[in-house]
This record gives C-alpha cells, structure tokens and sequence, in this order.
C-alpha cells in the first residue's frame, strides 16, 4: 500500500479522483457540484493537453516536410535544386525572354471640350517594352470596348463593370502583341497602330486559339 500511495503521488499534485462513498454522500450540495466540476474540468483539461500535444508531433512532421521541400528548391553546389535548374535554363532562354517581356496598361482620360467642359472618358492603353520604348493606342468609349468584347464572346456586356471591361481589353492586347511579335518583330510593331478595330479582326480570324497567346 505504501508503495501505491508512492507511486500516485510521485512528481504530480494529488488529485481527488474518487472518493467513497460514504465521504461523498455526506459533502454539501454546493460541494457535490464543485467535485463533478472538478472532476469533469480535469478530464476535459487531459484531454485538451493530449491533443496539444498530438498537434505539435503533426507540426514537428510538417517542419521536417517543408525542410525537405525547401532542400528541393535550394539544393547544393553539387547537387543544384529546382532554383538553379531554373535559372541555368532562363540564362539559355535569356534572349526569347527579353524579345517578349512586355507590359499592358489601361485607363480612362477626359478631354476638354469646345465649352471647356469635360467630355466623355476614353480608354487609352500603353504597350511598354521598355523604359524608351512604347506605344500608346487610343480604344474609345466603355460603350465602344463592350461593344467590341461582344462581338468577341457574342454574350452581353452592358452591365459588366468598368473594371473587368479594361482587363479584358488588356488581355486581348498582351494575346495579340505575342502574336504580332513571334510573327514580325518590335521595329514593325512600333510602325504600325494596332487600332481595336484591326485587333478584333485578328482574334475573329484566330477564334478561341487567340486566347492561347
């Protein structure tokens, strides 16, 4: 008994997790309710303190899954990772890369009037290959690209809102620019005006292969 009694109560703050019967029955009610809740608050706090710690084994697994995926990225002088994979075959593709980077941006400008009032907002979009080099293209009204995105998608755009109309409009242009660029070159690029009238055409004539480019 001794032994037992050394045994539960060795390294741990004794708990009354039982008691007789006779010691229980003669407790008050308002102690009967502290002893259930007692009772009930510490299994609830074992249980609690089980899941803690089953958690932090599934976070100590994840780490060492992320350390093993970032070994993959980064790798070592000799054995190289996908990063230097990656950049060894972006040195080789340097120059195709260079001829195709490019950015697309849209917005709205007001013009004065004759009265000096403001006149109904244009779109205007730029094509920049470089800090030098650009082009802007005049589209026209909201109502006017809508028009033309119809025609494209034959579905309604009266009620699509102004800013999904102008990256529509951008992604039309980023696909034909590629398009126009594998074919010829940036020097004939930038000698001719790729209205949206003639950029329509082309993607009619390409139907949905001109959302590949």
């Amino acid at each position: 008994m001794k032994n037992i009694l050394n045994y539960r109560a060795r390294e741990e703050k004794f708990f009354l997790d039982y008691l007789p019967d006779e010691l229980f029955i003669n407790l008050k009610e308002s102690q009967r309710i502290s002893f259930r809740k007692l009772r009930e608050n510490h299994l609830l706090i074992q249980k609690a303190e089980s899941e803690i710690e089953d958690l932090n084994n599934e976070i100590k697994e994840i780490k060492e899954q992320i350390k093993k995926i970032k070994h993959k990225i980064e790798g070592t002088t000799e054995r190289p990772g996908y990063m230097l994979k990656m950049q060894s075959a972006e040195t080789e593709l340097n120059k195709l890369i260079i001829n195709f980077s490019f950015s697309v941006s849209i917005g709205f400008r007001s013009h004065k009037t004759k009265k000096k009032t403001n006149g109904t907002p244009k779109l205007y979009l730029r094509i920049q290959r470089t800090s030098r080099e650009f082009k802007n293209i005049y589209i026209g009204t909201e109502e006017y690209a809508k028009l033309i995105l119809e025609e494209l998608t034959s579905t309604s755009w009266k009620i699509i809102p102004a800013e999904i109309v102008k990256e529509e409009i951008k992604l039309l242009y980023g696909s034909y620019v590629r398009y126009f660029i594998w074919k010829k070159n940036w020097d004939e690029f930038f000698k001719e005006k790729h209205g949206i009238g003639s950029v329509k055409d082309w993607a009619l004539d390409m139907g949905k292969d001109y959302l590949r480019w």
